[in-house]
């Protein structure tokens, strides 16, 4: 998956998922009316499928199978078994980068070589 859908998609997914929850205890405990909650209720769902759409991009597909993200969570996870098509790109592995101290480790062995 491509790591700035990673980002989006964790971010709408997990706002969409939030503001939805919130609108279902808000309502119930009467601290805001329906109507208020039908509004967040919306608006999380168009969050949800936001990130969907992310997810589906990142993952290689066209981003209109972030649509079954009004699905809720059947959608997401009808989404989560489809194929990664950049699972296999190295570009985006974090294991493709060479390590943090690779400088170093060639400077000490090309002025090791040096000495001798």
């Amino acid at each position: 998956m491509l790591p700035d859908k990673k980002t989006n998609t964790n971010i709408g997914v997990g706002l969409g998922i939030v503001l939805q929850l919130s609108r279902f205890i808000l309502v119930r405990q009467g601290i805001i009316t329906p109507d208020v909650g039908s509004a967040i209720w919306v608006l999380g769902l168009l969050v949800f499928v936001w990130g969907c759409m992310n997810y589906a991009e990142g993952k290689g597909v066209s981003k209109w199978f972030g649509l079954l993200g009004i699905l809720s969570l059947i959608g997401l996870l009808v989404l989560f078994f489809l194929p990664d098509h950049h699972k296999d790109d190295k570009c985006f592995a974090a294991e493709s980068l060479p390590p943090a101290n690779a400088t170093a480790d060639l400077r000490a062995r090309a002025s090791a070589v040096s000495l001798s």
